[in-house]
C-alpha cells in the first residue's frame, strides 16, 4: 500500500508530558532522568578532556627523555674527569701534609742514615709521618744489634722493633726489618 504524502508521522512517546510532573513517582523519575543525563555529560567531557591531554602529556614524556638521555651522556662524559679531578685533589691533599712536615721527615731519613753501622745496606726505606719501615741487610748481627741501640738512644724514635731475621745459606747475609714509630719532635 503507498504511503499518502501528507499522512502524518506518529512518534510514540512512553513518558506522558503532561500528567508525569504531578505525581511524586513522576518528579522522581524526571529528576533522575535529568540527573543522569547531566553525569553522562560530564563523563563524556572528562573521557574528551584526558583523550585530548594525553597528546600533550605524550610530547612532554617524550621531552623530558630527551633531557634525560642528554644529561646522562654529559655525567658519562665528564666521569673520567671527575674521577681525575678527585685523584688530583687526593694528592695535593698528601703534597700538603708532606709539605707542612718536610723537616721532620727529612731529619728523620737523615737521623735514620747517620745512626747506619757501616756493614748494614738499606734495601728499602718506608716513612710516613708516623711510623719508620726499614728492610736491610747485615753481615753480622753485632752491626744488626748496634743499629738498633743507635736508633733507641737517639732519641728520635720510640718503640723501635726487630722482626723478619733470615739468614741467607748461600751467602750468610742476614736480612731484618726495623719498624719505629717517630717522636712529635726530632
Amino acid at each position: 500500500m503507498p504511503v499518502k504524502k501528507n499522512a502524518k508521522i506518529r512518534q510514540i512517546n512512553l513518558v506522558p508530558k503532561e500528567g508525569l510532573s504531578s505525581s511524586t513517582s513522576g518528579r522522581i523519575l524526571l529528576w533522575i532522568l535529568s540527573t543522569f543525563r547531566m553525569i553522562l555529560i560530564l563523563t563524556e567531557l572528562v573521557v574528551i578532556g584526558a583523550f585530548i591531554s594525553r597528546f600533550w602529556l605524550d610530547a612532554k614524556n617524550t621531552d623530558l627523555s630527551e633531557e634525560m638521555r642528554d644529561a646522562k651522556n654529559v655525567i658519562q662524559s665528564l666521569s673520567e674527569f671527575e674521577g681525575d679531578f678527585k685523584d688530583i685533589q687526593n694528592r695535593l691533599v698528601i703534597f700538603d701534609t708532606y709539605k707542612e712536615n718536610k723537616g721532620k721527615i727529612y731529619t728523620g731519613i737523615k737521623t735514620l742514615a747517620s745512626f747506619k753501622p757501616l756493614g748494614v745496606n738499606f734495601k728499602s726505606l718506608t716513612i710516613d709521618m708516623d711510623t719508620v719501615i726499614i728492610t736491610a741487610q747485615s753481615i753480622s748481627e753485632v752491626e744488626i744489634q748496634q743499629y738498633l741501640l743507635n736508633l733507641k738512644s737517639s732519641g728520635a724514635f720510640e718503640n723501635v722493633v726487630l722482626s723478619n731475621l733470615t739468614l741467607s745459606k748461600e751467602n750468610s747475609i742476614i736480612d731484618f726489618s726495623l719498624s719505629a714509630n717517630i717522636k712529635n719532635e726530632i
